[in-house]
C-alpha cells in the first residue's frame, strides 16, 4: 500500500502555497510555512514594552 501525498483528493486541482500573497517571494528566508517570522529585535522591543507598562 502506497502513500498517499499531504491529504490531495482525487478530482481537486494542484495549488501552490508559493501563488499565495502571503508568500513573499523578496522575503522568503524569513518566513515559515508561509507565514512571516519576527525578528529578534521585534520580538525583543516587544517583550520590552510589556515590561515598562508592568
Amino acid at each position: 500500500m502506497g502513500k498517499r501525498s499531504m491529504n490531495f483528493q482525487a478530482g481537486q486541482e494542484y495549488k501552490s502555497p508559493f501563488d499565495s500573497p502571503r508568500a513573499n517571494a523578496k522575503h522568503a528566508s524569513k518566513q515559515i510555512g508561509g507565514e512571516t517570522q519576527m525578528s529578534q529585535t521585534d520580538i525583543k522591543v516587544r517583550l520590552h514594552r510589556k515590561a515598562e507598562q508592568r
